[in-house]
């Protein structure tokens, strides 16, 4: 459940996925569930250090898809998708949370912060955001960045409690 890599710059995890990820499957990384139509099983860890980047044909919606959360950090991560051309559908971003009842029953979203990441895309007009959050009780964007985003920058739907922090 925790990811840590060197450096954001030498840790590298690229994507490469030229015929989409599946209907059901719009997500690359799913966090918080063991495996598609599951129980929900909080995802309680932290992803440090890790650089993602994103080729011009992979074809998705989010990156990194929360299903369920208890207690959970993402530190000093890139998300580097300015080589994204994705067709078939509007461009997803790097990270979104939420309920997804065909993946899993009983999610909860508890605690999840984002501190020292930054988001490079290349996102046109009416795409979709940089960094959302949705349906937590705590979530927090600490000395964030997102550069070359069209709709919401930080975008924190229908949380309890959200705090952007430069």
């Amino acid at each position: 459940k925790t990811i840590v890599g060197i450096d954001k710059f030498i840790s590298r995890i690229k994507f490469d996925i030229a015929t989409g990820v599946g209907n059901a499957n719009t997500y690359v990384f799913v966090l918080g569930v063991d495996g598609y139509n599951q129980e929900a099983n909080d995802w309680n860890g932290r992803i440090e250090n890790v650089g993602f980047l994103v080729s011009d044909t992979s074809d998705f919606q989010r990156l990194l898809f929360v299903i369920s959360c208890g207690y959970s950090e993402i530190i000093n991560c890139i998300w580097d998708m300015t080589n994204w051309t994705a067709a078939g559908f509007a461009k997803g971003g790097p990270i979104e949370s939420g309920n997804n009842n065909a993946w899993a029953q009983n999610s909860r979203h508890i605690n999840l912060k984002m501190i020292d990441c930054s988001a490079r895309l290349n996102h046109g007009i009416n795409q979709s955001e940089g960094f959302g959050l949705s349906l937590f009780d705590n979530a927090e964007f600490i000395r964030c960045r997102v550069f070359g985003c069209a709709d919401d920058v930080f975008a924190l739907h229908e949380c309890k409690r959200g705090r952007v922090i430069d």
